[in-house]
């Protein structure tokens, strides 16, 4: 098949394919209202570089900070941390959070996910303030230790200069006697280890202050405004691409499954006959209504398919053409009547007979009285011009079916049938028999007999294969068939010229 025929395809069955569409993104989005929201609130904490040395002269360490960092990280998930939260916040499942280092900075992310917005930033950011907490209380904890050992070695040596001034050696020192410049020696040595010992005190006073605190929220946490899921423009083009998908394979699927002719193509390969003439549908058909000098792409079509039978009827005396369908609905009446109206207009002698019992319309495309008409000459054997009636179409008369009680198969005894071909064959011109559909019931077969020609009308998009087949066959072994007259075909600009 060609793009073409594919886009045919797509246009026919467009109601499948966005009835499709609208239901999954229905159901889509009816299951995203059933799913429980999830919303995410995140916040971010800085590690500052852990340092050295004095104040006057830090030193950096980074190897530490990275341990300190995934220190962190792993304490932020540890078992106590979890259950003190779940204890403050009243949960029956403890909550899960997603702590990462981020590459090359000095920032840990922290995660978490719940089904209330407040509850997932209260997590967040109480996990936020304890990992803070601990932080400062290790770093008060590490300050004071070594506080305590600087007080330690500085008593120890107050103690030491106590004794040298008292004239004693100090613990640890021997040898000192009553050497004056040793004894000086020492307490100065003791007094410039003190000092040191007391800026070092004062430092770590100082740090204690500025370094309280090594982890710091960087970038504190809010509350979602909407949730992380379902995302809902996602479930709506989720749905939209899988109603997408279903609906073209469902448009593909009842395609191959459906067997009603929708394209003179199709319908030219069922029947290996080009088309006498294709009747364009009509944008705004009016029911009855005679194509009549309205320089229309149907009255076009119509005078076309006279063309294509004149070579038929023009040396004739008398012509019956039977008009027929392989079933109902396909538009028979309506192209007798018009048929009638082109053949008329070119000067012929027409006369439409209704020979349709099951579903006689004649009279009312031709909005004609249906009291007397066909059934009652044949029930009378009377003449046919008595019921003969005049249309609006000049040259253009009808014989409408008449009141009938009985069954329609009755209509057409022997005795009826051979009465009609005997008025039929007396009169000059043409006359058009509308039939019923070939396959619904024997009539047309029967009326077959007394014709010249034999039409049949496939009505596009009404038709079935099948169905066409078969009467095509069949009436083509009458060796009457004049051709196929496709209606309602699907019409095209070239069909007509702008006369405006």
């Amino acid at each position: 098949m060609t793009l073409k025929t594919y886009l045919t395809i797509l246009w026919r069955r467009k109601w499948v394919i966005g009835l499709t569409v609208a239901l999954t993104v229905a159901v889509a989005m009816g299951g995203s209202q059933l799913i429980d929201p999830v919303y995410e609130s995140s916040t971010k904490l800085q590690v500052a570089t852990a340092t050295g040395g004095s104040l006057s002269n830090l030193d950096y360490d980074l190897n530490y900070s990275d341990r300190l960092m995934n220190t962190y990280t792993h304490v932020a998930q540890s078992g106590p941390v979890i259950q003190a939260l779940m204890e403050r916040f009243s949960l029956e499942k403890p909550p899960k959070f997603d702590v990462r280092i981020l590459a090359n900075t000095e920032l840990i992310e922290i995660k978490t996910e719940a089904n209330s917005p407040d509850l997932a930033y209260q997590l967040v950011t109480a996990l936020a303030e304890q990992l803070v907490e601990i932080d400062a209380q290790r770093a008060r904890a590490d300050i004071q230790a070594k506080q305590e050992v600087l007080v330690q070695q500085m008593g120890q040596l107050e103690r030491d200069l106590a004794d040298l001034q008292d004239g004693r050696s100090p613990s640890g020192v021997a040898g000192l006697g009553s050497n004056l410049f040793n004894v000086e020696e020492e307490i100065a040595v003791r007094r410039a280890a003190y000092a040191d010992l007391y800026q070092q005190y004062r430092d770590l006073a100082t740090r204690e202050v500025i370094q309280y605190r090594r982890l710091t929220v960087m970038d504190p946490a809010t509350v979602p405004l909407k949730p992380e899921f379902p995302n809902y423009p996602i479930f709506w083009i989720a749905g939209v691409m899988l109603g997408l998908v279903a609906g073209l394979g469902l448009a593909f699927l009842f395609e191959n499954m459906d067997t009603t002719l929708h394209s003179v193509e199709q319908i030219e390969d069922v029947t290996q006959l080009a088309p006498l003439a294709a009747i364009p549908r009509a944008r705004r058909i009016q029911w009855p209504a005679i194509i009549m000098n309205s320089h229309s792409a149907q009255e076009e079509a119509f005078a076309r398919l006279y063309a294509t039978l004149s070579p038929r009827i023009q040396e004739a005396h008398s012509h019956v053409i039977l008009v027929t369908s392989a079933q109902p609905g396909e538009g028979k009446s309506t192209v007798v009547a018009n048929l009638g109206a082109a053949m008329a207009k070119a000067g012929h002698n027409v006369l439409a007979v209704d020979c349709n019992a099951y579903n006689p319309s004649l009279h009312e495309i031709f909005q004609l009285p249906n009291k007397i008409g066909l059934v009652n000459i044949l029930h009378a054997r009377g003449d046919l011009s008595k019921a003969v009636q005049v249309t609006l179409a000049p040259n253009l008369r009808a014989v409408t079916l008449g009141e009938w009680e009985g069954h329609p198969a009755e209509l057409w005894a022997p005795t009826r049938l051979a009465h009609l071909a005997q008025e039929l064959g007396a009169r000059r011109g043409i006359t058009l028999l509308d039939a019923p559909a070939y396959l619904a019931a024997n009539d047309a077969l029967l009326l077959s007999s007394i014709a010249d020609s034999i039409v049949l009308v496939v009505g596009q998009s009404v038709a079935h294969e099948e169905s066409v087949r078969l009467a095509h066959q069949s009436l083509g072994n009458t060796n009457k068939l004049a051709g196929i007259v496709v209606n309602r075909a699907t019409q095209h600009n070239a069909y007509q010229y702008d006369w405006n």
